[in-house]
């Protein structure tokens, strides 16, 4: 099956004083998929940026096949973030769901899978699903097929 996935914003928002993003290019809008890394393959071609069919902005991270798109960064305690949402594209009518993991301080992990309505765009707020009272170090994206 071919899986195409498109990710257009993936953001983590902290709550202090000065308000403030502790991902580094959120929405892909530097052109460059840098810090955002492949992480483990499930198969498929790696991440790349793309100008075509994005959200909003100019610029967004698509990949055709199932390969986790990872970002680390400074641990930040669970109780200073305020939101964690992002929009997904599935252009494929056959694959509907996609799946995020949480990365925890010490090696703990949490992976939620969420199904995607159709082949437009998917507003996710998964900021309930954050661990309380731990340390997050970062996060992934990647598709995968329905009922996985």
């Amino acid at each position: 099956m071919r899986l195409s996935f498109g990710i257009l914003i993936l953001l983590v928002t902290v709550g202090i004083a000065s308000g403030g993003q502790i991902l580094l290019n959120p929405d892909f809008e530097s052109g460059v998929l840098t810090p955002w890394a492949d992480g483990f393959s499930f198969g498929g071609n790696p991440w790349a940026i793309t100008s075509t069919g994005c959200h909003s902005g100019s610029f967004c991270a698509e990949n055709t096949g199932n390969v986790e798109l990872k970002q680390t960064f400074d641990p930040i305690a669970t109780t200073s973030i305020t939101g964690v949402s992002f929009w997904a594209l599935h252009p494929d009518p056959g694959v509907s769901a996609l799946a995020y993991v949480f990365f925890y301080q010490g090696g703990g992990n949490d992976e939620f899978v969420v199904n995607t309505s159709g082949t437009g765009w998917s507003f996710f707020d998964v900021f309930a699903q954050l661990r309380s009272n731990d340390t997050l170090v970062g996060l992934s994206i990647y598709g995968n097929s329905a009922g996985i």
